[in-house]
């Protein structure tokens, strides 16, 4: 997923979006704002199983795509970024997870939970977890829908404003 979109935009959305996102959540996926970018558009949604919010923002896509991501670490860092500002970064190291065989794999005997769900999305969804109550990971899907497999991307390095990245 690639796109170019309006930081004001953007912020205004997010802002409404994340006010059904609970900050202590005993479903943690629950903590995060789901978004799709496709013909023009990013839409971002989030729901505390009650209420839903959908806001649609329009965007330069470049490459369609979905993901999700902590809706409270995405809000601070557009809230803190100056308008026009990009941020690029090249992935370093990975860790692949291949999937209920693996020992390592949070599917590991077919284990299915909110927590793991993702990872039986389609092929290339990313999505974002908070982990030992201090980091957020990242996952890239890389199996068929129904085969949990994925890559934790576990470095980047930064190319393009490393001090906005600080």
């Amino acid at each position: 997923m690639k796109f170019t979109i309006d930081r004001g935009g953007l912020l205004k959305a997010l802002t409404h979006v994340q006010s059904v996102v609970e900050r202590r959540n005993t479903i943690p996926i629950l903590a995060n704002v789901l978004l799709r970018a496709d013909e023009g558009v990013v839409e971002l949604a989030a729901t505390d199983m009650d209420i839903s919010v959908i806001e649609k923002v329009a965007a330069e896509v470049s490459q369609p795509g979905s993901t999700t991501v902590s809706a409270r670490t995405l809000f601070d860092i557009v809230r803190k970024l100056e308008d026009g500002t990009r941020l690029a970064g090249l992935i370093v190291e990975t860790e692949a997870y291949l999937g209920p065989h693996d020992r390592a794999a949070h599917t590991y005997n077919h284990h299915r939970s909110p927590r793991n769900e993702s990872m039986w999305s389609q092929a290339a969804t990313a999505y974002v977890y908070f982990t030992y109550g201090m980091h957020y990971c990242m996952n890239v899907v890389t199996g068929d829908e129904q085969t949990p497999q994925a890559v934790l991307i576990r470095a980047l390095q930064p190319i393009e404003n490393l001090d906005a990245m600080r």
